[in-house]
């Protein structure tokens, strides 16, 4: 596995965070004409989905355009071979990287036992990591999770994500069961959870939000780049049509 184009970005980096329902290749285009940012995701898309008989109705999720680039697949689910089998399908596209998502806090997904559950089992989202970069080969692999699923376990948790050695790691800095806390209710200070991770980040805050604010280089160091969230966009057009 390689670092691929992450290796060869200049800090900071500004990614387009994906979205589901809203960040689809239309909408990619039109911020890359007007406001390109380093790096593009796409929505996630499940892995059983994809290794299914309905793989046809989920890869126009999977489209995108070369003025998209580097652009990442992000991809979610439960079961480490069908990681595998999906990494593959994203090599066979021509995709930049691969995104693992332990992050999704809705209720579907995680009666699936993937997006954020996926915290409560630190062996299982080892071997999709690992299941990933095998079938991944030279492509990038990156995972987007928590500070924790019901509490903040950043320690451990990211500390098991570090042993299977991802290229970079998104950290959403609030828990899973803190889904609806407004970022000012949310108990614990950011910072005093990322300063004991040696390695990336990419720290993903929340709508209005400015990571400046509540961190300093000081404290967290490893902080490499921030997240454009496109739902913190303004109500009125954020772009001219085009």
């Amino acid at each position: 596995m390689g670092t691929g184009f992450w290796a060869k970005l200049e800090k900071p980096i500004m990614l387009l965070a994906p979205m589901a329902g809203v960040t689809d290749t239309a909408f990619r285009r039109i911020v890359a004409r007007y406001g390109k940012p380093d790096v593009c995701f796409t929505e996630f898309v499940s892995c059983a989905g994809l290794c299914s008989r309905g793989r046809k109705k989920l890869l126009p999720d999977l489209w995108y355009e070369d003025c998209e680039r580097p652009v990442v697949a992000q991809i979610f689910g439960a079961q480490p071979e069908e990681f595998a089998e999906t990494a593959e399908l994203c090599v066979e596209l021509g995709f930049d990287g691969i995104d693992i998502n332990f992050g999704c806090p809705d209720k579907n997904v995680d009666k699936q036992r993937a997006g954020a559950n996926v915290i409560r089992e630190p062996a299982r989202a080892q071997a999709i990591i690992r299941a990933t970069q095998q079938g991944a080969g030279e492509l990038p692999v990156t995972v987007k999770t928590r500070l924790g699923y019901e509490r903040v376990e950043t320690r451990e948790w990211v500390g098991a994500l570090l042993e299977t050695d991802p290229v970079a790691i998104t950290l959403h800095a609030r828990t899973r069961d803190e889904i609806n806390l407004r970022p000012h209710m949310i108990p614990h200070p950011v910072s005093a959870h990322l300063s004991c991770i040696p390695h990336p980040l990419v720290l993903s805050t929340d709508p209005g939000q400015s990571a400046p604010a509540q961190l300093s280089s000081d404290a967290s160091p490893n902080i490499t780049s921030i997240p454009i969230h496109i739902n913190s966009a303004p109500s009125s057009p954020a772009f001219p049509p085009p």
